[in-house]
């Protein structure tokens, strides 16, 4: 069971909310735009993700931030990647009746961060801080996997920044593990 402090967020992992399905409605899907900013536009527009995400009626709609807004810093400054999650975390749990969390970038290798900042930085000012304004959950890929040194030589990443098979079956146990109230997973 996933407990989050926020708008009344409770989702039963086993139970769903009307006790007649045994079934987590979990909505996830991609919605294309190369950082924050381009997704909180999709989700705030009239007719836009929002909306479909309210007419499919999940239980959980889960955020999964990229690397993008860290990695490329130094085009965009982090002010405008925090103001846009805040921006997106506020529309989807303002227009919907779903739970929203969100989950954190993998690990990047080193010398494919050139902007001022690293992937470990977004979870300090960027991650974290919207995670706990809200009181919604939030999924650390790149602590749990122990930075992009670990996860590599662990069989978690296909190259500098994408996970492969075992690095997405990570995901998903920390996801899991996540949604059943316990640490997440390697």
């Amino acid at each position: 069971m996933l407990r989050a402090a926020g708008p009344g967020c409770t989702i039963h992992y086993l139970t769903a909310r009307d006790n007649r399905r045994t079934a987590l409605r979990w909505y996830t899907s991609g919605i294309p735009g190369a950082r924050t900013p381009d997704v909180a536009r999709a989700v705030s527009a009239v007719g836009g993700a929002a909306d479909v995400y309210r007419a499919v009626a999940a239980d959980l709609i889960t955020v999964a931030i990229g690397v993008n807004d860290s990695i490329h810093a130094d085009e965009q400054a982090l002010a405008g990647s925090a103001a846009a999650l805040e921006t997106l975390v506020r529309n989807l749990l303002d227009r919907q009746s779903a739970c929203v969390a969100l989950m954190g970038a993998v690990p990047v290798r080193e010398d494919y961060q050139p902007g001022p900042w690293r992937v470990r930085d977004a979870y300090r000012d960027l991650y974290r801080p919207v995670a706990e304004k809200f009181g919604i959950p939030l999924l650390e890929i790149e602590p749990a996997w122990g930075g992009y040194g670990r996860a590599a030589r662990d069989g978690l990443v296909a190259d500098h920044v994408h996970p492969n098979v075992a690095g997405h079956a990570a995901i998903a146990r920390g996801w899991v593990n996540l949604l059943n109230g316990s640490a997440p997973s390697r």
